[in-house]
């Protein structure tokens, strides 16, 4: 799955998205979680969810759509309370230290999650249809308290 990074990752350059490791450098940036969808079928367009803890800011979740709404973003906040439980949820998983899922990624969609935080940046690469276990609890989490980084746009 490891080889799929730079593609995931290409999607975020083609909307005009900085790296995390870039976002990182801003000196407001607390932390940031991103979440790149790719859809080997085509049946929706790629898509980048970037939500971000700033000092003295709302947590926000910005959802950039590749080739859609002139890559412009489309934002809400998040509620310090959705932000904790998903926060929290990670950390109960270990996000830091779980690895790639180790399935075959050919005919499936793919799903890249980064978590940034002070200079440590850690990703992980599932199949949310063929996720088991802790990438299973990953993806819940995700459709729990970030229910717009998965919405389908064709």
């Amino acid at each position: 799955m490891e080889r799929f990074a730079p593609i995931l990752r290409g999607i975020a350059e083609k909307v005009g998205l900085e790296s995390v490791k870039d976002c990182l450098k801003q000196p407001s940036i607390k932390a940031i979680y991103r979440i790149t969808l790719h859809y080997q079928d085509y049946r929706a367009t790629s898509s980048v969810a970037t939500l971000t803890h700033a000092t003295s800011a709302d947590v926000l979740l910005e959802v950039n759509y590749q080739n859609k709404f002139e890559n412009k973003p489309l934002t809400r906040k998040l509620t310090p309370k959705a932000y904790e439980n998903f926060t929290n949820d990670l950390a109960t998983l270990r996000f830091d230290k779980l690895k790639d899922q180790d399935v075959s990624p050919y005919g499936k969609d793919i799903c890249m999650v980064e978590r940034g935080s002070g200079g440590f940046v850690h990703s992980v690469i599932f199949a949310p249809t063929e996720a088991d276990g802790d990438y299973e609890a990953l993806f819940q989490a995700i459709k729990t308290y970030l229910p717009e980084a998965l919405r389908e746009i064709k």
